[in-house]
């Protein structure tokens, strides 16, 4: 086979081109790229195609994203949307599409403007198989894969993903405000389509094994720049499975038999690949025709077996491309013709642009761009100090940190804000992120358990239950991916039914086993995501730094502990030994200025012990900005308690809040070498206490 103008790309995972490549690359930047989908589901077809960089724009236009949308019911049309994404909705759409696509996450929910105009078509997918995204050698070959090709000439390629029953999901339509609806220009051909999709009760599809086809298209020139028009088609019949490219003008094209993919065939193994055959240079074209705009496409082919197939109903065209459909029975088959060197004609051009939309902002949260950017906020909102030492860590263990943090937030909150039995949703929470395949009253639950609880945190600020279904979604994808451990979250319940049926600890030990359950595992999760050795001296010094900052707090929040949720986490016995009891720590006449000092500096020096536990144990991190991050809260969070010992009153009046400028100061001190305990004034203490013995 010579080169032909399309090159296949062998890699069944999807790799976005934008990604991997960049605007740095050899081969120029990215021109064009996106991710088509083909549904089928009884009498629906759905094509979805999601443009990472949109083809069909003029050559010198702003790159935009877009998704086109289009839903047909036994050959005619539901609904139609084309929206273009600027700014920052480009990227948030970008990131989603590409996490899906590339399996880093399970799900993807989208949503353009109706060619209507008077409601939104919103598309979400899920993943019925897992899977990983591919490997840095994987990416390495396709780089050179890509590279070889290039250098032979070839600047467009093609990458078939899927052809099977891949996706579960649910289509449907939802009317919004007039608020920020996105514009488009509306010329004399598009009125009667724009008529027919407005108004009527909003329709709604739901599947969960629609058969479908995937592929990935991407250049590093503008598509129109290919001036050989093609076919290209994908048919499932009783006989065959396969996916065609065809280019007439060479005779010559692929052919991928799907047979051997194992959701079409249960007795193929999971890794048996699809198989590249030749044409052999025989036609597959055995009749012709012409789509309304003139555009030359094929009405029947052979497929590899020898069945004939006939494509009889337009779906849809343009001066450019026509989309043609089976209608045989046990059939689900599509053949598109392509002709892209029209691209640039005017009228062309015209048609184009009376059907899109233009958005700077998206119709709702995206994807797992809302996921890791709600984590985010979460953190920054109610973590300011972690927040702030977090921006060192590479953006992997960042968000994996935003999303531990997130989620032990929404466990801690759940009985301090809620006023009820926390710990119950709690619970429900961790069986929906663990299970592997959970109940659906589960899974209900625990959306509703996750939208009250960022709705309580004022991150979100609206009621939306398909938005938390796809937070858990992505919740239980980011769950197994990090290798999150239940048993440290399971002692985060268990230190959340501490706080309801809250009795003052008597001991220090009954104080630390309080404080490994709901800040001691925080800190061994947080190990995790910054990859600390499997050693017990590691984990160790991981529990002792959470032991260390949950002691600060106790500190800082005796005043308010106290008044608003009638807890005490000070051990009595402690507080016996310096001549206090519960009720003298907020009574001024009654407290023994000298006593509760003393109180303070004695719980003061147990959390300087453990902050220096935690330093020991830095070493056993791999990476220095993971380290660095380490110092860092060790700093940020020690200025607390380095103010709390200088004016030991200051636990018994109000809560001790670092000002912005004086952290962004330690920030700078310890990224220039400072040591974390000097910087916050933790290292003059004298005589400083050895950690005391760990939980009960």
């Amino acid at each position: 086979m010579t080169q032909l103008p399309i090159a296949k790309i062998d890699l069944r995972t999807g790799v976005s081109f934008s990604r991997a490549f960049g605007a740095g690359s050899p081969h120029g930047a990215v021109s064009y790229e996106w991710f088509y989908v083909e549904l089928f589901e009884g009498a629906h077809h759905i094509v979805a195609i999601f443009s990472l960089a949109d083809p069909f724009l003029p050559e010198h236009a702003p790159a935009c994203a877009s998704l086109y949308l289009t839903w047909h019911e036994a050959g005619c049309v539901v609904d139609y949307s084309y929206c273009l994404f600027e700014n920052e909705a480009a990227v948030a759409f970008r990131t989603c599409v590409a996490d899906f696509f590339e399996r880093k996450s399970p799900c993807l929910e989208v949503a353009g403007r109706s060619h209507g105009g008077d409601h939104d078509l919103s598309l979400w997918l899920r993943w019925n198989t897992p899977g990983e995204p591919a490997g840095g050698h994987e990416i390495a070959q396709l780089r050179e894969d890509v590279a070889r090709k290039a250098d032979a000439g070839t600047k467009h390629f093609w990458q078939p993903l899927a052809h099977g029953p891949s996706f579960s999901g649910r289509l449907f339509q939802s009317h919004t405000s007039e608020h920020d609806v996105p514009r488009r220009k509306m010329t004399f051909h598009d009125v009667p389509l724009a008529r027919r999709l407005r108004g009527g009760a909003p329709r709604e599809l739901s599947f969960s094994s629609a058969w479908c086809y995937v592929d990935h298209n991407a250049g590093f020139e503008p598509v129109s720049c290919l001036r050989e028009p093609w076919f290209w088609w994908h048919a499932r019949t009783l006989e065959a499975s396969e996916i065609g490219y065809w280019f007439p003008t060479r005779r010559e094209g692929y052919r991928v038999d799907t047979r051997f993919e194992p959701q079409f065939n249960e007795l193929a193994p999971s890794d048996s690949p699809w198989r590249t055959v030749g044409f052999s240079g025989a036609d597959p074209v055995v009749r012709s025709g012409r789509s309304l705009f003139g555009v030359p496409l094929a009405r029947t082919i052979s497929l590899a077996g020898g069945t004939q197939l006939n494509f009889s109903r337009v779906i849809e065209g343009a001066p450019f491309y026509a989309r043609v459909k089976s209608v045989q029975a046990e059939t689900c088959a599509t053949l598109e013709a392509l002709h892209p060197e029209r691209l640039n004609l005017p009228l062309c051009r015209t048609l184009m642009g009376a059907r899109q939309h233009r958005a700077s902002t998206l119709p709702r949260p995206y994807g797992s761009h809302d996921f890791h950017s709600t984590c985010a906020r979460v953190t920054s909102k109610h973590g300011r100090s972690f927040y702030l030492a977090s921006h060192v860590l590479a953006a992997r263990e960042r968000q994996g940190a935003f999303f531990v943090y997130m989620l032990c937030r929404l466990v801690d909150d759940a009985t301090d804000e809620s006023g009820g039995e926390g710990s119950t949703g709690s619970a429900l929470l961790m069986d929906a992120l663990f299970e592997g395949a959970p109940a659906e009253s589960i899974l209900a639950a625990a959306s509703t358990f996750i939208e009250a609880s960022l709705l309580r945190c004022g991150v979100w600020t609206a009621t939306q239950p398909i938005r938390a279904r796809f937070f858990l979604e992505e919740a239980r994808h980011a769950t197994r991916h990090l290798a999150l451990d239940r048993a440290h979250f399971e002692e985060l319940v268990e230190g959340q039914r501490m706080d309801e049926t809250f009795t003052q600890p008597r001991t220090f030990a009954e104080c630390y086993l309080y404080c490994f359950r709901v800040a001691g595992v925080v800190g061994l999760l947080m190990a995790r995501i910054l990859r600390a050795r499997e050693t017990e001296a590691a984990h160790l010094a991981a529990e002792h730094l959470g032991i260390a900052m949950q002691l600060t707090n106790i500190l800082r929040d005796v005043r308010e502990d106290a008044l608003t949720r009638g807890r005490v986490y000070l051990p009595i016995d402690l507080c016996e030994r310096f001549g206090l009891t519960g009720p003298d720590l907020l009574t001024e006449a009654a407290r023994d200025p000298q006593g509760a000092a003393e109180l303070v500096r004695h719980v003061g020096a147990m959390a300087i012990a453990y902050y220096r536990s935690a330093l020991s144990g830095v070493a056993a991190i791999p990476g220095w900005r993971s380290r660095l991050c380490v110092k860092l809260m060790t700093a940020i969070y020690g200025s607390i308690l380095g103010v709390l010992l200088r004016i030991p009153s200051r636990s018994f009046e109000s809560r001790v809040v670092i000002p912005v400028p004086r952290r962004l100061t330690a920030f700078v001190r310890v990224v220039l070498g400072a040591d974390p305990l000097h910087v916050a004034g933790l290292a003059e203490v004298s005589q400083p206490l050895r950690p005391e013995p760990s939980r009960l």
